[in-house]
């Protein structure tokens, strides 16, 4: 952890054995161990109880009150930040690795799901900037899209 922009680092606390993370956003880690929480800037981290092993993206919801955590399995839990509590809200055919609004990626393609060039495709990664989605199609590939979420190809190297 560092307050200084990356100047100098502290060891963070962290549950025993939980040292893979796998996506990060502030406040909350994706880990192979679980879903973990903060709330002193990383300092020290807690699992989210409820959520299981596996996690690997991570997005918030419905004005930050919500944690979204997808896990290898293709399944996301819902984390009520102000009830204190878990849900199974979806699952998805292969495993997540990507949950941006109302994307997820995952090995098998993208949700939602609809015939195009990312249909039965492992997506590495799903970004959203101004407006606009971008997915990193595994072994090849860049696609972007609207908020009509009809992909399309932006760069093939």
């Amino acid at each position: 952890m560092s307050k200084n922009a990356g100047h100098s680092w502290a060891k963070a606390a962290v549950p025993a054995g939980d040292t893979q993370f796998e996506a990060i956003i502030p406040g909350y880690a994706a880990t192979l161990l679980g879903l973990l929480e903060t709330g002193d800037s990383g300092k020290t981290w807690t699992r989210v109880a409820g959520i299981p092993n596996r996690i690997t993206a991570i997005d918030t919801h419905g004005g930050d009150l919500i944690v979204r955590a997808g896990d290898w399995r293709g399944v996301v839990w819902s984390y009520d930040l102000f009830r204190h509590a878990v849900d199974r809200s979806s699952a998805f055919s292969g495993g997540i690795t990507a949950i941006t609004g109302p994307v997820v990626a995952t090995t098998s393609g993208v949700y939602p799901d609809r015939p195009g060039p990312l249909h039965g495709r492992e997506v590495s990664r799903v970004v959203v900037s101004d407006g606009l989605y971008w997915a990193a199609r595994a072994k090849g590939g860049v696609y972007v899209a609207d908020s009509s979420l009809v992909w399309r190809l932006a760069y093939q190297g």
